[in-house]
């Protein structure tokens, strides 16, 4: 790397570092929200075939200006899929640290967790009709990452098991996304509702 390159990497570090949120920040990839939302997909992506599943291959941001979908990629069977990716947060913790307040996170029940998601799934469901590019022959995937503290995969698993779903109309495949656990090898997920 030359001396240049080592300038232009460490001036991107502070920039990262300085817009980070401090909060939930597996995921985050600051400046870009496109790197992060490819990320998240590839992190599935790598995450599925760690367990012998097919994943995601080809996968690319669409860019601010051409969501939705936030990222396409090719499907199990070669297939252009839409894949919209959105994020499981407490807002008011990332708020308080923004307003030099102190580190603080909720704790989170079957409740609130089942009621977040069903909101984020209703909410994309509905985007549907704005997907910009189609036709997505692949379907229309949802991928809700998370990195919230109590929000690991045995916590998700147990608020998951016997819960109803929210009916949706065009979500083909929906999946939780957890930031990394060591035990595991990798970021695991869980896949909520599968094959429209």
């Amino acid at each position: 790397m030359t001396s240049s390159e080592e300038k232009d990497l460490a001036n991107r570090l502070r920039e990262a570092i300085a817009k980070s949120r401090g909060y939930a920040d597996f995921f985050e990839w600051r400046p870009n929200r496109d790197l992060e939302e490819q990320g998240v997909v590839m992190a599935l992506s790598e995450s599925l075939e760690k367990d012998d599943m097919t994943p995601y291959t080809g996968i690319i941001s669409r860019g601010r200006n051409n969501d939705p979908p936030d990222c396409e990629a090719q499907n199990e069977l070669g297939l252009r899929t839409a894949v919209e990716v959105t994020e499981l947060v407490y807002g008011k913790a990332i708020e308080s640290l923004k307003s030099g307040g102190e580190y603080f996170w909720t704790e989170w029940t079957k409740d609130s967790f089942l009621d977040s998601i069903f909101k984020l799934i209703t909410r994309k469901d509905s985007r549907f009709v704005s997907l910009k590019g189609a036709p997505y022959p692949g379907g229309y995937d949802l991928i809700i990452y998370t990195d919230e503290p109590e929000l690991n995969f045995l916590t998700v698993s147990r608020f998951l098991e016997n819960a109803t779903l929210p009916i949706t109309e065009n979500l083909s495949n929906i999946f939780l996304l957890l930031s990394y656990e060591p035990e595991y090898e990798k970021c695991p997920y869980i896949q909520i509702a599968a094959g429209r």
